[in-house]
């Protein structure tokens, strides 16, 4: 683990990761129970040097691949990786955690053996921190803002589908997430993109509609239909009236040259 994340013998770094996911990949056929504290122990070390250490030969692609064959992990380093958003020390690794957080949520909110709200419910408050620092961060680059924002919609979209009977204010505080996505002025178009994402998702100007608006709304649809009907049948009549003068035209000309 060591050799993997901050050897600097040349070419060192890719076999010894390249045997992390081996180890892992034994743990997993094994059963967690048989060593998997220590895996745990050793991937969150893995993961805090990533996050915190220049010098570290890891990339994203060595915990995507983490996440990705060991379901049982996702939980275990979920909470390290939502304080990674929190405490980076640049937009580059803010960014490379968000991703990693999206994955995570997005696994265990597809997980077939269940338990997505049992594993995210304990980590919301702080997920709601960490959303608002994604979405409000300065970035010095708009194609960071672009992937920040990316991944806070990603993830929002898991808890409003793993949360569904319950409204998104209520399990997190979004009031800075619904200040953010109103400004999308002065931004590149991608990013634009997301902002109105993320304005639908926490449901920026939302306000839930009277009976009597929905009602007014119907009735004005009805009346638009049937004028609509009423006109493509005027169309309908005038373009048999013209028919009908063309035909008497031919049957005068007609006449005449008998």
């Amino acid at each position: 683990a060591g050799a993997a994340s901050r050897s600097t013998l040349k070419g060192m770094s890719l076999p010894a990761g390249a045997a992390c996911h081996y180890y892992l990949r034994l743990l997993s056929a094994s059963g967690p129970d048989h060593g998997g504290e220590e895996a745990v122990r050793v991937f969150t070390t893995l993961l805090k040097h990533f996050f915190t250490r220049k010098d570290c030969k890891l990339n994203r692609k060595f915990f995507e691949e983490v996440l990705n064959k060991a379901p049982w992990m996702r939980s275990q380093l979920y909470e390290t990786l939502l304080q990674a958003c929190i405490d980076a020390r640049s937009d580059y690794i803010r960014v490379e955690a968000a991703a990693l957080v999206s994955l995570a949520t997005r696994l265990i909110g597809e997980s077939k053996e269940g338990g997505a709200e049992a594993a995210i419910r304990p980590h919301l408050q702080l997920m709601g921190q960490v959303v608002g620092v994604l979405g409000t961060g300065d970035y010095t680059k708009a194609q960071k803002k672009w992937e920040a924002l990316k991944s806070t919609c990603a993830i929002l979209e898991v808890i409003k589908k793993t949360f569904k009977d319950e409204a998104l204010d209520s399990l997190m505080d979004l009031t800075d997430l619904k200040g953010a996505s109103k400004s999308t002025s002065n931004v590149s178009p991608k990013v634009a993109v997301q902002l109105t994402r993320l304005e639908g998702l926490v449901g920026v100007g939302n306000k839930k509609r009277s009976r009597k608006s929905e009602a007014v709304d119907e009735k004005v649809g009805a009346d638009r239909d049937q004028g609509k009907a009423v006109n493509k049948k005027q169309k309908q009549d005038i373009k048999k009236e013209g028919s009908k003068g063309e035909k008497k035209v031919k049957v005068k000309k007609k006449s005449s040259k008998e």
